[in-house]
């Protein structure tokens, strides 16, 4: 999701020059009339003070629910920046991505997987510009896999969820990360026929806080994989999300369901594209590259569905004050100029058979419709 911020200019200033176009003609009309004649002569009329009162009490009531309105939006909009504010232990600017298009019946096997990934590892790593490369199954901040697993070495039944990423040995080091204790991930564990896993330390807080997870087996689908290490929480889960325990397996002894790039770079690495795509035809030319973009963008692309909603959901906010001190105080203050002139007088409200009808569904359209109708039949 992309917002064009050209289009939602242009519709923007086609709305105001719409807006002014219709309320300036009968504007300019109403203003060529005597104000002090007409105020004189609406002042007489029985019916003034009691049109005065309600659009004061109109004008109020809705400028409270707009201020409501506007209350609701910041917190949304409080939440949509905290998103940008999640702490990441690398510049996420600086990290190219890119997702690795195998077909899924593509590397099944160990051995040829490890060579082509340390084949791609070693090319990518000889670009000019790059300072070094991983593989993983999915991006931080993006939101790992979640497993069912357990502790064959207890007694606990109830199975239990937790995030699992598929990893290459250099991972870690891309991420600035060290083992707080045991080991990493390392391609020695290419040969091995024991899975081996790494856990953070918002696992070992959660599960296993009162034993060493060192050594501990642990069960995920019909897979064992042994805990040979712990390091610091990666922000592994969605930016959105804030339980981050989890554990990484290797991609040489686990294929993953996607294989993507890491690549650290320069300040602007999208000028590395091209020269990372020429790395990578020269180990597998028929290899598709997709989606490459800053790990920031691919952290938040989907995001900014929510960058746009609150940026609307303030535009409402601000739209339904102007229109309560501007809008329905202007209709009200005309009504008394119209009843002082000669001849016939109308007013034309636009509503729907929804102010007329209840209708499920539409509990806040109708409501607003209902109110079109008993201000224009008062």
């Amino acid at each position: 999701f992309r917002i064009d911020w050209t289009v939602v200019a242009v519709a923007s200033l086609l709305g105001l020059v719409a807006t002014i176009a219709a309320g300036l003609g009968p504007a300019l009309r109403a203003s060529r009339a005597d104000v002090t004649t007409l105020l004189r002569d609406a002042s007489e009329r029985s019916g003034t003070p009691r049109l005065g009162r309600l659009a004061r009490a109109l004008v109020i009531s809705q400028v409270a629910l707009a201020c409501g309105f506007l209350c609701v939006t910041s917190t949304f909009v409080r939440a949509t920046v905290a998103l940008r504010a999640v702490e990441f232990p690398v510049d996420t600017t600086r990290v190219l991505t890119a997702q690795l298009a195998y077909r899924p019946d593509q590397l099944d096997d160990p051995i040829a997987r490890a060579q082509e990934l340390r084949a791609l590892r070693d090319a990518i790593d000889a670009t000019p510009g790059i300072r070094g490369s991983a593989f993983t199954s999915v991006f931080p901040g993006r939101g790992a896999e979640r497993w069912t697993w357990s502790f064959p070495d207890t007694a606990e039944t109830t199975p239990r969820l937790t995030m699992m990423m598929t990893v290459s040995p250099e991972f870690f080091s891309m991420m600035g990360a060290t083992a707080i204790r045991g080991r990493l991930l390392d391609w020695s564990d290419e040969g091995r026929r024991e899975m081996v896993a790494v856990v953070n330390q918002s696992f070992v807080s959660r599960h296993s806080s009162d034993r060493d997870p060192l050594g501990r087996r642990l069960r995920f689908g019909r897979n064992d994989a042994t805990i040979v290490g712990v390091v610091p929480d990666l922000q592994m889960q969605d930016v959105e999300d804030l339980d981050g325990a989890g554990f990484y397996v290797s991609m040489l002894q686990r294929r993953p369901f996607a294989f993507r790039l890491m690549a650290s770079g320069p300040d602007a690495p999208l000028q590395l594209t091209p020269d990372l795509r020429r790395a990578i035809a020269g180990v597998n030319p028929g290899l598709p590259v997709e989606e490459v973009m800053s790990l920031r963008e691919a952290i938040y692309q989907d995001k900014q569905i929510l960058d746009a909603m609150a940026v609307l959901f303030l535009l409402f906010g601000l739209g339904a004050i102007f229109l309560a001190m501007v809008g329905l105080h202007g209709v009200l203050a005309f009504v008394p100029r119209m009843l002082a002139l000669p001849g016939e007088k109308q007013i034309v409200n636009t509503g729907s058979t929804a102010g007329l009808l209840a209708a499920p569904g539409v509990g806040v359209y109708g409501t607003a419709k209902f109110g079109v109708v008993g201000l224009s039949e008062h």
